[in-house]
């Protein structure tokens, strides 16, 4: 089997809102960061404005996972077709030279089947929960600009946190990879091959405000997509990454011992030919 990867790329998003216009438009839904059970209860003594406080904001980069995958499999076998023979009075057949006689009203066929299969898998993974969520892919319709690898370790951009992704590259490479090699029942195999022919890390830029309402001495954050200008609740901020750049080794980490991870025993013939990545890596 052949598997064969491309590189690893990262793409950052640009931001269609600014921080003060989510600022405004947070500011505006506070009280739905702190639940629905609350923001009920307030309808009878609704708060006032002064009530609330703004004690933290921050402007990050959140990453996801895009990961495209393709199998082709091109092999014959050997199969014998039943091939019903309807009248009574026949019994036996000649097909290209060779006699076949009836037995239960049909005759067994051998033939050679030419089989050919592709395959493909899609990922879109939540860069912090490490799980699948088909609907990222909206995403693609926002510019973007690519960030090369001797880019990465100096990525600090002023105000913005950039969270490194819990999930590696590797890890997902690996499950989609698993998914799409398959066994055969096969006289001959021509091809059996799997390409991943996207591994990319996004960015997508993401604003949160945590608010204390003071009467209650309760805190809340709620956070809003630069991008879509969609309010939701947040669970969580991510202060410690201030300041701190991206590590191209733990993004970038897709290379023969990630994919030769995914054939236990070793008992198939695994090629990796990774395009350009390995190679300026030795040269480091």
């Amino acid at each position: 089997m052949d598997i064969k990867t491309t590189e690893e790329k990262v793409f950052i998003m640009k931001e269609q809102i600014s921080l003060d216009q989510a600022e405004g438009r947070a500011w505006g839904r506070k009280l739905d960061a702190f639940g629905t059970l609350t923001k009920m209860a307030s309808i009878l003594q609704k708060p006032q404005d002064d009530d609330f406080e703004m004690v933290y904001k921050e402007h990050r980069l959140q990453p996801f996972w895009h990961v495209f995958c393709r199998a082709t499999y091109d092999y014959e076998r050997r199969a014998s077709y039943t091939v019903p023979v309807d009248k009574p009075e026949v019994k036996s057949v000649t097909a290209a030279g060779t006699q076949y006689e009836i037995a239960k009203g049909a005759i067994a066929l051998p033939v050679v089947e030419h089989c050919h299969e592709d395959l493909i898998k899609e990922k879109y993974v939540d860069g912090l929960l490490g799980k699948h969520d088909p609907e990222l892919a909206a995403y693609f319709r926002y510019p973007t600009t690519e960030l090369a690898e001797k880019q990465l370790a100096a990525f600090k951009p002023e105000g913005v946190i950039v969270v490194p992704p819990a999930t590696k590259a590797s890890t997902i490479v690996r499950k989609v990879v698993a998914s799409l090699i398959k066994g055969i029942s096969a006289d001959t195999i021509h091809e059996e091959h799997v390409e991943i022919e996207k591994i990319d890390l996004y960015y997508r830029p993401v604003y949160a405000f945590q608010y204390h309402w003071k009467t209650k001495n309760k805190d809340a954050i709620l956070e809003c997509d630069a991008l879509t200008g969609k309010l939701q609740i947040g669970e969580s901020t991510f202060q410690q990454y201030i300041g701190k750049a991206l590590d191209p080794k733990f993004l970038l980490d897709v290379g023969m011992d990630a994919i030769d991870l995914i054939i236990p025993g070793g008992g198939l013939a695994v090629k990796l030919a990774q395009k350009g990545l390995d190679a300026t890596r030795k040269k480091k």
